[in-house]
């Protein structure tokens, strides 16, 4: 269940690209398997990267946004 590298090891998650895992995500959608994707806890800088370097728009990002933090720039 968890990614391995090739000689079998497990690999820690910040060593994943986001646009690796998003790239494989489109993939699914490609195939079917599911109609839409999304984002959680990305910034505006990590989105902008993302769009301009896939090909499917995510169908939702959920952000924090509350009366102390109102993330203003992602909003």
């Amino acid at each position: 269940m968890w990614p391995k590298d090739e000689e079998g090891h497990f690999r820690l998650a910040d060593e994943i690209e986001p646009l690796d895992t998003w790239k494989a995500m489109e993939k699914l959608v490609e195939k079917g398997l599911c109609r839409a994707i999304g984002l959680s806890n990305f910034n505006s800088q990590q989105m902008k990267i993302l769009i301009e370097k896939s090909n499917t728009v995510p169908a939702v990002l959920h952000a924090e946004c509350n009366p102390r933090f109102s993330n203003e720039a992602l909003r």
